[in-house]
């Protein structure tokens, strides 16, 4: 994490890394590891710190603190981007600005988020690439479909796409999905993408994403309509052209990191930090029914399932938003889990 000090006659910036210590102080007074020589900068004005890998910054001067967003903030994990002032009342020209810098690119942090939810992607371990989202009936169970017939009806459909994809059924086929979801799960129903309804387009993604307070980091969708992965996965929420899932990041109040999807009108959140600290069995998931809905790119189709409890915990969380997740603490997911 890079920190740049800059006001007027002063630009340096620092990695804090490079200090060696879990504290770095900074301040108008020498003895500050990070020195800042302006007369309303007090001689112990802050500090950042380092706890569970990740750095914080906290004011050390009640009658001189710094805002964020033009908000008092004395104590928050510090972002990519963030820009805190300190400034001299009633004087622009006097105010320090400490910016929250990264040596990666956009596409890098979503990389490196990514790679904290590991355990999601084993999921897949049968060659099948799982997204998990919520299932909108709840009354659904009175009327599914046998895994048998299911099998039978999606063999068929697999044996006339055959001759029109065979790249594809190089790397995996359907009945690969249906077997996993047989053995790992109540399996419900299975949709082609094609005949699916509500799928989004990006423009109605980032309007329904940002309306619940996702609007931090970019929207993304990694596959197209017949289940291709994309190269470029960012989209920007003018266009309508659509995709099978999207997805976005969100970090909460205190600081935990959520992975947020979007399919069929329904959201569902993985809750990062808590499943990397929890005691669980399984990751735990948060939807908005009782039900999950997966995709998978190989076969472009979504199937309704219960996941078995070794594989998902599923909580219904009801309507889920960022107010929901800043209040979701570890201690409450338990609670949820318990029930």
């Amino acid at each position: 994490m890079i920190i740049k000090i800059s006001g007027k006659g002063i630009s340096s910036e620092y990695k804090l890394d490079d200090f060696n210590k879990e504290v770095v102080s900074f301040g108008s007074n020498p003895d500050c590891d990070i020195l800042i020589r302006k007369k309303h900068i007090s001689d112990c004005q802050g500090c950042f710190y380092k706890q569970n890998g990740r750095w914080f910054i906290k004011n050390m001067d009640d009658s001189n603190s710094f805002r964020l967003n033009k908000e008092r903030c004395d104590e928050k994990i510090i972002l990519e981007g963030d820009i805190f002032i300190i400034k001299k009342k009633k004087n622009a020209d006097e105010e320090i600005r400490i910016t929250v810098k990264k040596s990666v690119n956009k596409k890098n942090k979503r990389i490196n988020i990514a790679l904290i939810c590991v355990n999601v992607l084993l999921l897949s371990m049968v060659g099948i690439f799982l997204i998990i989202y919520l299932n909108g009936r709840k009354d659904i169970k009175d009327d599914k479909t046998t895994t048998e017939s299911l099998l039978t009806e999606m063999e068929s459909l697999e044996q006339d796409e055959s001759t029109e994809d065979n790249d594809k059924s190089d790397s995996g086929t359907m009945t690969d999905a249906l077997e996993y979801y047989s053995n790992y799960s109540d399996l419900l129903s299975v949709t082609k993408v094609d005949e699916a309804e509500n799928v989004y387009t990006e423009k109605e993604s980032v309007v329904e994403l940002e309306s619940r307070g996702f609007d931090k980091y970019d929207v993304e969708s990694e596959y197209d309509m017949n289940g291709e992965l994309l190269e470029e996965t960012v989209r920007n929420g003018k266009s309508e052209t659509k995709h099978p899932i999207y997805q976005t990041y969100y970090e909460s109040a205190s600081g935990d990191v959520w992975i947020v999807f979007l399919m069929h009108n329904e959201i569902i959140a993985y809750p990062v930090s808590y499943n990397v600290e929890s005691d669980q069995e399984s990751p735990v998931v948060l939807s908005e029914k009782d039900f999950v809905i997966s995709y998978d790119g190989i076969s472009n189709a979504y199937y309704e399932n219960i996941p078995q409890k070794s594989e998902l915990i599923v909580v219904n969380a009801g309507r889920i938003d960022s107010v929901l997740l800043d209040n979701m603490t570890k201690e409450e997911i338990d609670r949820y889990v318990e029930e």
